[in-house]
């Protein structure tokens, strides 16, 4: 199996995606090995290793030229509705997932998890394999964004992802909003950051 790329986003809306997703508490022990099932399986884990049963998980397919367009937007081109929205499947209580063999029709495929509470997301991609195929484990990633006010702009800043990455600040209404930088701090115009989302069933998230 292949892995073609992770993506993470800094965004500073609060949306969710109207997908199914497990209610219950989640556990407080290390995450469980997920079985071996269907087509593709694997299960979705906080920083702590232990395990996000909570987190919607989608399998979106890709098309070559869709794949094209990620690399070259920087991995901005499915906030603008250019990829196939994600066919969900709601998480077992361990905070493991499998998809259905009947469900894969492409090569290029990736599997994102959002976790609605803090509005956290990651996704995964790599190729079609051999059925059973173990999706390689999703890590949330969940830094605390801090908001302060400079004038009329808001100073955002986030801590540090380890090993290292280039950040994007991105908003719901007006889409990336700053450039790519190393910096882990941005000011941004603040009738570009104040704002929310009120419906559930909102197609965008927020995503750190």
């Amino acid at each position: 199996m292949r892995i073609w790329g992770i993506l993470l986003v800094l965004m500073l809306t609060a949306c969710t995606v109207k997908a199914p997703r497990y209610e219950g508490a989640e556990p407080t022990t290390p995450a469980v090995e997920p079985p071996a099932q269907g087509a593709l399986y694997g299960r979705v884990m906080h920083a702590s290793g232990t395990a996000a049963p909570r987190a919607t998980v989608g399998l979106r397919q890709w098309q070559t030229a869709e794949v094209l367009l990620l690399v070259m937007s920087s991995g901005f081109s499915c906030a603008f509705g250019a990829c196939a929205e994600p066919r969900y499947v709601k998480q077992t209580p361990e905070g493991t997932y499998s998809f259905p063999a009947d469900w894969i029709k492409d090569d290029e495929l990736s599997v994102v998890a959002d976790w609605g509470d803090r509005g956290v997301s990651a996704e995964v991609f790599f190729k079609d394999g051999e059925d059973p195929q173990r999706v390689p484990d999703i890590v949330l990633w969940e830094p605390e964004l801090k908001l302060r006010l400079v004038g009329d702009d808001v100073l955002v800043t986030w801590p540090r992802y380890k090993p290292g990455a280039v950040y994007t600040v991105y908003t719901k209404r007006d889409g990336q909003i700053a450039a790519p930088t190393l910096a882990t701090s941005r000011l941004i115009p603040g009738w570009r950051v104040m704002v929310s989302c009120s419906s559930r069933s909102a197609r965008r998230r927020r995503r750190t």
